[in-house]
């Protein structure tokens, strides 16, 4: 059970029956069949414990943050043409919730009972100004074939871009965070994990990818922030193991303001012991100073690389099996442009490190 030994883990299945829901639903049907499909917004106030919501595939215009407590399962992708097949796939199975640049978050899960899960899959999220995806509290939450793309938010202290976990258990199955990233504009400060954002939780990833998250790779011109890491994924007090992952072209501005707190593709902060990365590839990454002259030996920039790890006591562990990291960069003094171990214990075997 790996990660999940002692813990009761309610696993998800495909029922044969669910409230369907289309983008052009009937907000007040019951969504029994395609021919009566409803709304997501009311599916969700329909929903009960372990039942299940399709969505037919497609884009969903998200005009207010969709939100719910409750335990459910929620499939997208459904081709929705078929009232005697209602669980037929589209030829492209997936259903798109579209911020449209104007809505901070599209999907927000609060269930707190641990010995359930949520389970969201075949849903991209896409265009939002804040976290795209929420998940807070205390319960599980199973995510497959997902999609956090082109999350661009416009105002500052957003933390995870692309999505933001919290608490409980979080396993991410073939996920992909894209071009999630903070725009350049002066004072948005102070955030966090350009991909994804974990906090207090057990995270679970197995063949994800991480690309050009953080910001633009066309940059010309960067501005002042503080605190900005984690270009793909920030992780503080979370147990990370990702398995078969990608993080490629993902970038990160060091600080600008005397400081050194910042940098880091992927950063592991507070107690992540237990952590680890296997199978993973480490690829272009880059941490940018905007001037290297603000830093010296007596104001180093220590928080660089494509993988930084400071937890909060030497003795949590890390380990580090077939990686392979590659023509990854940073600026500043004191780090390493693949992977700069600041504290932990960490094991690290059988991986490769060329042109860092």
């Amino acid at each position: 059970l790996g990660d999940y030994a002692g813990q009761v883990l309610r696993l998800p299945y495909q029922s044969m029956s669910a409230i369907l829901v289309a983008a052009d639903g009937d907000p007040e049907s019951d969504g029994a069949s395609w021919s009566t499909a409803t709304t997501l917004g009311h599916a969700l106030t329909l929903v009960g414990t372990d039942e299940e919501i399709w969505v037919k595939a497609g884009t969903i215009p998200v005009a207010a943050t969709l939100s719910s407590s409750k335990a459910f399962v929620l499939r997208g992708g459904y081709a929705g043409d078929d009232d005697a097949n209602p669980g037929k796939l589209a030829a492209n199975p997936v259903t798109v919730l579209d911020g449209q640049d104007a809505r901070g978050t599209l999907l927000q899960l609060t269930q707190s009972d641990g010995a359930y899960a949520n389970t969201v899959e075949r849903f991209d999220f896409v265009r939002a100004t804040g976290s795209a995806f929420v998940k807070g509290n205390g319960g599980q939450l199973v995510m497959r074939d997902c999609g956090f793309i082109d999350n661009r938010g416009t105002g500052a202290g957003v933390n995870g871009r692309g999505g933001s976990f919290s608490g409980g258990m979080v396993s991410l199955w073939n996920c992909r965070f894209v071009g999630n990233q903070l725009p350049e504009a002066a004072g948005n400060k102070a955030f966090s994990g350009g991909g994804a954002y974990f906090s207090g939780t057990v995270v679970s990833m197995d063949g994800c990818s991480f690309a050009s998250n953080g910001i633009p790779l066309s940059a010309a011109t960067w501005y002042t922030w503080y605190n900005d890491s984690g270009a793909a994924f920030y992780a503080t007090a979370s147990r990370v193991t990702a398995r078969n992952c990608r993080f490629v072209g993902n970038r990160q501005p060091v600080n600008q303001g005397g400081t050194s707190n910042c940098g880091g593709t992927i950063r592991l902060v507070g107690n992540c012991g237990g952590s680890r990365f296997e199978n993973c590839l480490f690829l272009g990454n880059e941490d940018s100073a905007q001037n290297t002259a603000e830093f010296s030996a007596s104001d180093p920039m220590n928080f660089g690389g494509a993988l930084y790890v400071g937890m909060d006591a030497s003795s949590r562990t890390l380990t580090i099996d077939k990686c392979t990291f590659a023509y990854n960069l940073t600026d500043g003094y004191n780090c390493s442009a693949g992977l700069t171990l600041d504290t932990c214990s960490a094991t690290v075997r059988d991986s490769i490190f060329y042109g860092n």
